[in-house]
């Protein structure tokens, strides 16, 4: 909404400046059509914050699961809520499990954390969900579901204090050796909460162990970053180093944005204004200068990584990186995310036609070549992203059938846009599991199996990489 009011700013900016050009020339100015859509705007925008943040009207109800990560996200999301004045309801947590001697090593964790979250929430109240036996699809399922909901304080303490691990068999087959394959760049992505950032965090901590002598990056590109968390450490915008040999990085986007704007959207606002660095008389393309300021302040969609993908190429290749894991966005932002490169350079060739039709006025030569160069590491960041000897999308889902159906339709846009996918892999595997081999033509489907859950972080992130390979 924040987006909407600044454009809705903007175009009023330029709305007033045509109002006090026609007064100048006509005397008298009536209001017109633009002038009422845009009250309309404002008034439908101001009634929609009005909703969001009316608390007896509106309550955001916040689903997590009995997890260390999907804990640390949401209280996250919990932070973002109250800085956007949106109140919540309470918080349902999914999948818990209801007989301790089924599974008594997650079930001692899931009481801590289910602790954590009735702190978490304070007044409010936190629901449990049972895990199902079965997907709850279908109308009665999820009549069933409901009456299965009760509130955490519901939940009986376990009465182990300890647990002995039992790590699970391993499920051929797994991965090969990226390195060994001459792979540069891969892409890990699927639906929310299937384990993306696990299975990247693994894949980096095998690929710098196994290759001593090459340098393994793994880098987040998820506005709701997780990698920290599944290495237990916390993670910035600059790498930080988990093992010599191995980096670990969260994407700060506003930084990014904020370089973007620095670099070329303050001159290109001039430039669409009108306005010149020495203030001098100009043709004015455009009204309102500060308006123009305003619309290329608020940065495109998406914006922030395929900035984030330009960096990552730029590291691959000065060299500095031999390989870099791309922990991504769930599916939405990562298509998101691979039409960038398409969508980014339309944008600039927009941009170079009407600087092709007004140089003689505007100027800007050296602008316009650092645009160019901008176009040129694009293109170049696309060809990667087709490549399929340096680059590869990994897949993850968990045995459910929307998940599996997500991922489905992941792979096939992959095909469409001729990124190489060569493997899946089908997270909190179980014998009961059916793995959908006939979705995925092609493509080796790698099992992994419930990891133990009452370990340390980086032992979980061990365990996950046997397993994967």
């Amino acid at each position: 909404m924040d987006f909407l009011d600044t454009l809705l700013k903007s175009l009023e900016l330029f709305q007033q400046k045509y109002r006090f050009i026609k007064e100048s020339f006509a005397g008298k100015y009536t209001p017109d059509r633009t002038d009422e859509t845009l009250q309309n705007l404002k008034d439908e925008l101001a009634a929609g914050r009005h909703l969001l943040q009316e608390s007896p009207k509106t309550a955001c109800l916040v689903m997590a699961l009995p997890e260390p990560m999907s804990f640390q996200e949401t209280r996250r999301f919990l932070d973002s809520l109250e800085n956007l004045k949106i109140p919540y309801g309470g918080i349902f947590v999914n999948q818990i499990i209801i007989d301790q001697d089924s599974n008594g090593d997650r079930y001692l964790e899931q009481g801590k954390l289910v602790s954590q979250f009735m702190e978490l929430a304070g007044e409010k109240l936190v629901y449990l969900i049972p895990q199902q036996k079965s997907e709850p699809l279908g109308i009665t399922a999820l009549e069933n579901l409901i009456g299965q909901i009760s509130p955490a304080e519901s939940l009986t303490p376990s009465t182990y204090e300890t647990i002995d691990i039992k790590w699970p068999e391993t499920i051929p087959p797994g991965f090969t050796d990226f390195i060994q394959e001459g792979r540069r760049l891969l892409i890990i992505g699927g639906k929310g909460g299937v384990g993306k950032t696990t299975i990247a965090a693994a894949i980096g901590w095998e690929m710098a162990k196994r290759h001593p002598d090459c340098q393994i990056r793994t880098v987040s590109i998820d506005p709701a970053h997780s990698l920290g968390d599944a290495f237990g450490l916390t993670l910035s915008h600059e790498p930080s180093i988990i093992n010599p040999n191995l980096k670990g990085q969260e994407i700060e986007s506003d930084r990014v944005i904020d370089k973007f704007r620095e670099d070329y959207l303050w001159e290109l606002a001039e430039m669409m204004s009108g306005e010149k660095p020495d203030n001098s008389a100009s043709f004015e393309m455009a009204f309102a200068p500060k308006g123009w300021r305003q619309i290329v302040e608020q940065a495109l969609p998406g914006i922030d990584e395929i900035l984030s993908l330009l960096t990552v190429i730029e590291l691959l290749e000065s060299d500095k990186e031999d390989l870099i894991i791309l922990d991504t966005a769930p599916t939405g932002h990562l298509l998101r995310f691979l039409e960038m490169p398409s969508a980014m350079q339309d944008w600039l060739s927009w941009i170079f036609k009407l600087w092709i039709k007004y140089q003689d006025i505007i100027g800007r030569t050296e602008f316009m070549g650092r645009l160019r160069t901008l176009r040129k590491r694009v293109v170049n960041a696309q060809k990667i992203l087709k490549d399929s000897q340096k680059t590869e999308f990994i897949g993850v889902m968990r045995p459910q059938t929307g998940v599996i159906a997500e991922a489905e339709r992941l792979y096939k846009s992959l095909v469409e846009k001729e990124i190489a996918q060569n493997y899946v892999v089908l997270n909190c595997f179980t014998s009961k599991s059916v793995v959908p081999r006939d979705k995925f033509p092609g493509v080796k489907i790698v099992c992994m199996p419930m990891l133990p859950r009452s370990i340390e972080p980086i032992e979980q992130i061990k365990g996950a990489a046997n397993y994967l390979f």
